[in-house]
């Protein structure tokens, strides 16, 4: 029996199926096959020869010798005759080899896999990440704390990955370090050990096949003290990830069906410094229960509280921003830390508001804020609304108020008690914070935190090492670069070094004799900035 004249149906199918298949592994290839896809369908000529797809736009070699495998088990599967020009398809894609893989006979200068005596295969050299490298440390990671292949968040595997490696897996661009250790999970990925899964968000990442056999193997070379229980390693720790409610019975929790619910303003949100009490007389106006505290991040956000008194955090924190503030936010930095410290929250909606008001003259900056603006939706994926001035501000607001109160009306809500958390904790807790609202968001409640625990989490400012703090210094003088600094403080430790320095020689040039020869971001310590820097801390 012969196969159809027409075979593009098939070859419709079975493309179908294997971009679902990619889909599901959030992998790139599925973005050419949906391309190939669609200019298949949209081919008028029958298709009954594999090789006339190579003529479809986005099917290549690949695709066709996938297609070309298919056809060969359907014939096999359904007693249809195999063509001629599909065994030669098979023939050809197979034989695209490098031609110095050639079969010959073993001769006596040869061993028997084709390698000479003392010398090196020049196949592809399989990727074994070094001992407590990066690499090494998240394999060991995925292993331990995803053994099934299912994917686990960032903040899981990095939890775990810091005991396994050298290096810290946060930057600090203050001290020059622009990359972490997680930057090797693109080169996992790369050697197929590894697989990020994008269609949620946060993505996941798990294993292959061929990455838990490596980490397996891994592991089983630590010395026997040091090696993890893969089934149930750490118990605490265990008990925190595997078994959340587990964790969170040490402190408790709650189900509330009676609790009122009210804004919370942060106490240094004001219209301007003449009318401070705007934004509270505003929503008493539209008789919205608002209370004015500080804020540990965000400028408004809502509570529910119980009749014990008890507070929780809801799902909803806004941020607002005038367009003058925002660009200065830009200019110093405090933009991105910001949004970051927001998209910490775990908060399912975070709303970001910029007030537009008619004489913000952006200048140069107009460029920028439009970048910024666009990675609040794209890479923050926030909700970004726009308003013209503070009043409108407070229409949404109220409007906001009222969906809030809606959304929670005849609804439970399960509150995580008050309990004492360590900055070490703090990404653990994150992800048994997410776990332990899936298992136990089964009847349209949703879990919450306690207030105290939200404000204890991110109301700590980070210490700031004395390092970090003399860079900055250095940089309040104007001519001193990230760059500058960073130079500076490595030839001078300490701001005690360096004014001991300027004492002992009273040369107000000594900064610009001392780089000479060192060009940093192609432009040296001048003479006259080695003055400045001289008249802060060498008088």
């Amino acid at each position: 029996m012969d196969l159809p004249s027409d075979l593009k149906h098939l070859f419709l199918k079975w493309l179908e199926e294997d971009c679902i298949v990619q889909i599901q592994l959030g992998s790139k290839r599925a973005l050419q096959l949906t391309r190939a896809i669609e200019n298949l369908k949209r081919t008028d000529e029958a298709i009954n020869n594999v090789n006339k797809l190579k003529s479809v736009r986005y099917i290549g070699p690949k695709i066709t010798e996938f297609l070309n495998k298919k056809l060969l088990k359907y014939c096999n599967d359904n007693g249809y005759r195999t063509p001629d020009w599909c065994k030669t398809a098979e023939t050809t894609t197979s034989s695209r080899k490098p031609t110095s893989h050639k079969v010959t006979k073993p001769s006596a200068s040869t061993s028997v896999s084709g390698v000479p005596p003392g010398g090196r295969s020049k196949g592809k050299r399989k990727y074994v990440p070094a001992k407590n490298s990066s690499a090494y440390a998240i394999l060991i990671s995925l292993l331990v704390n995803d053994s099934a292949q299912t994917g686990v968040q960032k903040s899981t595997v990095i939890a775990v990955a810091s005991k396994y490696c050298e290096r810290s897996f946060t930057t600090n661009p203050a001290t020059g370090q622009f990359y972490s250790a997680w930057n090797s999970i693109k080169t996992l990925i790369n050697h197929e050990l590894v697989v990020e899964s994008t269609t949620k968000r946060p993505a996941l990442y798990y294993l292959t096949d061929e990455g838990k056999l490596l980490a397996t193997t891994l592991v089983q070379e630590m010395p026997e003290h040091q090696r993890p229980q893969i089934d149930g390693y750490d118990e605490d720790y265990d008990a925190r990830q595997s078994t959340p409610t587990a964790y969170f019975a040490s402190c408790g929790y709650q189900e509330w069906s009676n609790f009122t619910i009210k804004m919370i303003i942060d106490n240094r949100e004001i219209r301007s410094q003449t009318e401070r009490d705007f934004f509270q007389n505003k929503m008493s106006d539209a008789n919205v229960p608002i209370e004015i505290r500080p804020l540990p991040v965000g400028d408004v956000l809502w509570v529910a509280r119980s009749e014990a008194g008890e507070e929780v955090v809801l799902d909803t924190i806004v941020e607002r921003k005038r367009l003058d503030d925002l660009v200065a936010s830009i200019q110093d930095g405090r933009f991105l830390e910001q949004k970051s410290r927001l998209k910490e929250t775990k908060l399912k909606n975070i709303i970001y508001i910029t007030e537009e008001f008619t004489s913000t003259n952006l200048g140069q900056m107009a460029g920028a804020v439009q970048t910024s603006l666009s990675m609040i939706m794209t890479n923050f994926q926030f909700r970004l609304h726009r308003t013209k001035d503070a009043d409108a501000t407070c229409k949404f607001l109220s409007i906001l108020h009222r969906s809030v109160c809606n959304r929670f009306q005849n609804k439970p809500i399960i509150c995580i008690n008050a309990m004492k958390l360590d900055d070490n904790s703090l990404l653990a807790f994150q992800d048994s914070l997410m776990k332990f609202r899936k298992e136990m968001d089964k009847d349209g409640s949703y879990i919450y935190i306690n207030y105290s625990i939200f404000h204890s989490i991110f109301g700590k400012s980070s210490l700031v090492s004395l390092k970090e703090t003399y860079i900055k210094m250095l940089m309040t003088t104007k001519g001193v670069s990230l760059e500058k600094a960073i130079q500076i403080q490595k030839h001078y430790p300490t701001p005690q070094s360096l004014i001991k320095a300027f004492r002992e020689s009273k040369d107000p040039k000594l900064l610009s004799q001392h780089f000479k020869q060192e060009i940093i971001t192609h432009k040296k310590v001048t003479a006259i900035l080695s003055e400045k820097i001289f008249q802060t801390w060498g008088i």
